[in-house]
């Protein structure tokens, strides 16, 4: 049994854990409302976007229809944190490549992939280094802005050649649900024939150059709202995580303080009953 000072001291120990915690908590709730009051004020110009844009939709993460509706080049861009205690929110996003990289391999279809955040770097390049082109860390810190996000598509479209691009993220159901989330954003069905803009006339661009600039400012777009989705979930999770945490530490603190006050009576109770038989065995010597 422990001693009545490393309890105390594990008792010490434990509240200052709570104390960080429960700032940790306070911190994340106000984060949370900023993100989710900024991903909502960004969902009118995606789905603007998505309106003009017929090539876009989700895709069922479970469902054996990723594979099917990836083209013959396919870019997969996975949104994670730069920072861990927020919950599942990046072994899910783990899971779900795990399970979509068997199923292009055995479709026969090339795709390869970027990471944002240091926390999926770190647990996809050692499971799928070798699809690995690009890893962006540190991409949450400061304002998540749209010219922070043009300047990542940029960035990402580089170097590459894609027919399409899935972007995997955790969306935002409520402050306890968070679930990943696809979507796929394809190229080819966006050609001059395209609907929305048959009655309009560019000059002094050809079509073809503004609806690959619409295909960049859509991807673009598409990136922003995924990045606010995923931030929001991050700070919902760790709000949660957290809360436990301070909720366990002070359940922790009773049960030690119970050992300790435990500890203390029985060291009272042996010194007392030392002194009674010592005053005993005195008594009896005279």
């Amino acid at each position: 049994m422990a001693s009545e000072k490393q309890l105390k001291n594990r008792i010490k120990s434990t509240n200052n854990i709570r104390k960080i915690t429960k700032s940790m908590k306070m911190v994340s709730a106000a984060k949370m409302r900023g993100q989710q009051q900024r991903m909502v004020a960004s969902l009118p110009f995606i789905q603007w976007s998505d309106t003009l844009y017929g090539g876009t939709k989700d895709v069922d993460v479970e469902g054996e229809a990723i594979a099917a509706s990836a083209g013959e080049k396919t870019l997969l861009v996975c949104l994670s944190t730069d920072r861990g205690l927020c919950g599942s929110v990046n072994s899910q996003i783990t899971r779900v490549v795990g399970r979509f990289v068997p199923r292009m391999d055995t479709a026969g279809k090339q795709f390869r992939m970027v990471v944002l955040g240091e926390k999926g770097r770190g647990q996809l390049k050692r499971r799928f280094g070798g699809k690995l082109d690009l890893a962006l860390t540190d991409y949450t810190k400061g304002s998540n802005s749209f010219a922070n996000a043009c300047a990542l598509s940029e960035e990402i479209l580089k170097t590459q050649d894609v027919s399409n691009v899935f972007i995997l993220f955790n969306k935002f159901i409520n402050t306890l649900t968070t679930i990943p989330h696809i979507r796929n954003i394809k190229t080819e069905d966006y050609d001059a024939d395209d609907e929305p803009f048959e009655n309009y006339e560019f000059d002094p661009e050809p079509k073809e150059e503004f609806l690959q600039d619409m295909y960049e400012f859509h991807l673009a777009s598409s990136l922003h709202c995924a990045i606010l989705q995923s931030a929001t979930s991050e700070q919902s999770t760790r709000l949660s995580a957290m809360e436990n945490a301070t909720k366990n530490a002070g359940e922790m603190i009773e049960m030690l303080k119970l050992k300790y006050n435990r500890a203390r009576q029985s060291r009272i109770t042996t010194e007392l009953i030392e002194i009674i038989s010592g005053a005993s065995a005195l008594e009896e010597s005279k």
